[in-house]
C-alpha cells in the first residue's frame, strides 16, 4: 500500500495511518522548499484599479507573455471578477472553482492545456494533479484561509 500527500500535517498523518490500520508504516518526507522555484513577494496595491493594471503589466511582460499560469483567489467571486477585468485587457484567461458545472471545468481545463487560456484564476479547487510541463508562474492574489491551504497549491 502507498499512500502520497504533498500537505498532510503530522495529525492527519497520524490519523490516516490509524484509519488504515499501518501505524508501523514507513514515511518519507521531503523538504518543502525547492530550489528551482523563484518565490517573490510584492505589495499589493491598495485600489483594485492599480492592482488588475500592474497584474495585467506583468502577464503581459517579457518575462510571462508566453507563458502558461495560474492565479489563485480566496472566493469563486474574486475569481469571476478578476477573470472578467483580465479578459478585458487581453488576457486570455479563465476561471475555475468548486460551482462551476463539471462540463464548463472540463472546457476550461482543456482549454488552458491546449493554449486557448494562458491564465486560470482559480480557488483551490483547481490545483491538485495539474499535469502542465508550460507552467511558468503561481500568483497568490487573495492569501489562502491557512498555510496548509497556500502550500497545496505550491
Amino acid at each position: 500500500m502507498l499512500g502520497l500527500t504533498a500537505t498532510a500535517t503530522q495529525g492527519v498523518l497520524n490519523d490516516v495511518k490509524s484509519i488504515l490500520g499501518v501505524e508501523n508504516a514507513i514515511v518519507l518526507r521531503a523538504a518543502f522548499n525547492r530550489p528551482n522555484l523563484y518565490y517573490e513577494v510584492r505589495e499589493k496595491p491598495g485600489s483594485g484599479e492599480k492592482m488588475v493594471s500592474e497584474l495585467v503589466e506583468l502577464l503581459k511582460s517579457e518575462e510571462f507573455a508566453r507563458s502558461s499560469g495560474i492565479i489563485y483567489c480566496f472566493s469563486r467571486k474574486e475569481c469571476e471578477e478578476l477573470t472578467g477585468e483580465l479578459t478585458k485587457r487581453g488576457i486570455k484567461a479563465a476561471y475555475y472553482h468548486a460551482y462551476v458545472d463539471a462540463d464548463r471545468r472540463r472546457q476550461v481545463h482543456e482549454g488552458w492545456l491546449c493554449g486557448r487560456y494562458t491564465v486560470i484564476v482559480a480557488t483551490t479547487a483547481f490545483g491538485m494533479g495539474i499535469d502542465k510541463e508550460d507552467v511558468r508562474f503561481v500568483i497568490h492574489h487573495s492569501l489562502a484561509k491557512s498555510l496548509e491551504n497556500f502550500y497545496q497549491v505550491l
